[in-house]
């Protein structure tokens, strides 16, 4: 039966080459959860390693030009004409190896030039149909070999000389999809993954690759999260018209289809806002997180660790859970699973009180016991990519939890708010008026980054920024966002539903996708236990336009399951 997996090819002989190919491709094939097998050119012939036709090769090494054989070009040349897709990631490869990427490239000098920004060229071919980065600066710039497109290739993405950048081909019964500049470019150095380009990456393996074509990804899910969360009882909701007064904010957003998680400033909520919360809760159009005590100046009104890195005693600890238990009571809910906390701060000596309230996902970057701004706090690193503004990993130390995080922030971590409102709003001073329009586009991007990277997509601010904002100003805001990510498949869910289904997801993959032509069908396997249905994304082609639809992937432990096609 026709193979659907992804193959890349990569020379273990080559040390340091492998660990950028780890990088490159692996790490984002494992995140992606295709079906996938490893070439590996120091132990046989390519020939001998797709002699089962895969979906889609993956060329990501660099220095695969010395490896790569007359034959095992001419493997890879006939596997696409039959079919099988080409994605490269090198664009050396097309000066060293003419003749393996000419369907889409010709005339590529073998001098490099250098590539400072990706530019969008075109919104009509799939892999950048919903693009919206009309440019990417990136990093310090990378090594590229543009050359010339082939006749019939199509350049979909240029650098900012108006150089190719990225061409897709159709060659034979297959497809090439060409990146001109070095694998580099997927590494921190350059860009990396999780920072703005990850939509071609993915969109280019689903187009080359032959369909259909399976990978169990995660879902377009869409959340909000809100911190510093006091609704009438905040000191800067002083407008007659403040958007946070008895959490009016709240309603736009479920009119959009959004359902927050927010953090709450427990002391701050006044008497009249508890039945609000309480409300909104019941109808599940909001989930609460106990926050901190108050929004003070005074920090030391956090519950789960000092901030300034030191831990509470058990007694002081055991008040703490106390109050946070009495609170909640007081409005008759639950608090969600998901813990939103104060400057993502927790300590591990909380950990045991936690644990016994069932809070078991996270949204944070810093180590459990290390206070935010902490040079050890990110110590660590957080599959997918080591990346602090996207991960779906276990904490490390404690893997009894879980995190679940989508923030717009540069890879290394903390460098400003990662408030879609933050320079927005009058708040401290931060802008002279509130800038709608601004607020708009930052807040799509940040929902549109997650959902490109395959994490999920998540709008955050804080509740004091909102609370400058009248309510009206407020709904234009809200209205706005929710018209610029129109065009993108979404699916809007509480933070907890994310945290839960990135849990299931974690151990269980995508091993092996086959297409049973005869009877119209995919069959796929999986390995790993999983307690929850999950969605599989099945891509087909339907009179030239990729198409994806989501199957129901059933619960079980090496689950083996027919999708119909």
């Amino acid at each position: 039966m026709p193979d659907r997996s992804v193959v890349a090819v990569v020379n273990s002989a080559d040390e340091q080459g492998r660990v950028v190919a780890e990088a490159v491709v692996m790490r984002a094939l494992e995140h992606l959860r295709t079906p996938r097998r490893v070439a590996d050119l120091a132990t046989a012939a390519l020939a001998h390693h797709i002699a089962a036709l895969p979906a889609v090769i993956v060329l990501g090494q660099p220095g695969l030009a010395s490896a790569l054989s007359a034959a095992d070009v001419e493997a890879i040349r006939r596997a696409v004409g039959s079919g099988v897709g080409l994605v490269n990631l090198d664009g050396e490869l097309a000066a060293r190896l003419p003749d393996l990427l000419e369907p889409a490239v010709t005339a590529v000098d073998p001098s490099p030039s250098h590539a400072a920004a990706a530019m969008l060229t075109t919104n009509e071919h799939f892999i950048t149909s919903i693009r919206r980065a009309d440019r990417l600066p990136f990093t310090s710039p990378v090594s590229s070999w543009p050359g010339v497109p082939a006749s019939g290739a199509s350049v979909i993405l240029e650098d900012d000389t108006g150089a190719p950048l990225v061409i897709a081909a159709r060659a034979g019964e297959g497809r090439i999809v060409h990146f001109c500049c070095a694998p580099a470019l997927w590494t921190f150095e350059h860009l990396g993954h999780g920072c703005g380009l990850d939509d071609a990456f993915w969109r280019s393996i689903v187009w080359a690759a032959r369909k259909p074509f399976a990978m169990l990804a995660m879902p377009p899910f869409v959340a909000v999260r809100i911190d510093d969360a006091s609704g009438s009882g905040s000191e800067f909701a002083r407008a007659a018209d403040s958007a946070a007064l008895r959490f009016e904010y709240i309603d736009e957003l479920n009119r959009h289809g959004f359902i927050p998680n927010i953090g709450l400033f427990l002391d701050d909520i006044t008497e009249q806002d508890g039945p609000i919360i309480h409300a909104k809760w019941a109808a599940r159009e909001a989930q609460f997180s106990p926050h901190a005590f108050r929004d003070s100046p005074n920090v030391e009104y956090q519950i789960y660790m000092r901030h300034d890195g030191a831990e509470y005693s058990q007694d002081e600890l055991r008040d703490h859970f106390a109050r946070v238990d009495a609170k909640f009571a007081q409005w008759g809910i639950a608090p969600s699973r998901t813990l939103n906390s104060h400057w993502d701060e927790i300590g591990a000596d909380a950990l045991p009180f936690i644990r016994e309230r069932g809070w078991m996902f996270m949204m944070t970057e810093p180590r459990f016991g290390k206070a935010f701004l902490d040079p050890e706090a990110r110590t660590w690193f957080p599959r997918p990519y080591g990346h602090f503004g996207y991960i779906l990993d276990h904490m490390p130390g404690y893997p009894e939890f879980f995190d679940a995080a989508s923030q717009y922030v540069p890879p290394a971590g903390y460098r400003g708010s990662v408030d879609f409102l933050s320079g927005k709003t009058v708040f401290a001073h931060e802008s002279p008026d509130n800038n709608l329009n601004g607020a708009v586009e930052h807040g799509a991007a940040m929902i549109v980054r997650g959902l490109d990277n395959l994490v999920f997509g998540v709008l955050m601010a804080h509740e004091q920024r909102i609370a400058s904002l009248g309510i009206e100003e407020w709904r234009a805001v809200v209205h706005g966002i929710a018209r610029e990510i129109e065009p993108y498949e979404k699916i809007f869910v509480p933070y907890d539903e994310v945290s839960e289904y990135a849990w299931a997801r974690h151990g269980v993959d995508l091993v092996r996708a086959t297409y049973v032509q005869d009877q119209g069908l995919i069959e796929c396997a999986t390995a790993g236990e999983v307690d929850r249905e999950l969605l599989l994304h099945v891509f087909t082609e339907e009179q030239g336009e990729v198409v994806r639809t989501f199957h129901r992937l059933p619960a079980g432990r090496d689950v083996i399951f027919q999708v119909r096609v």
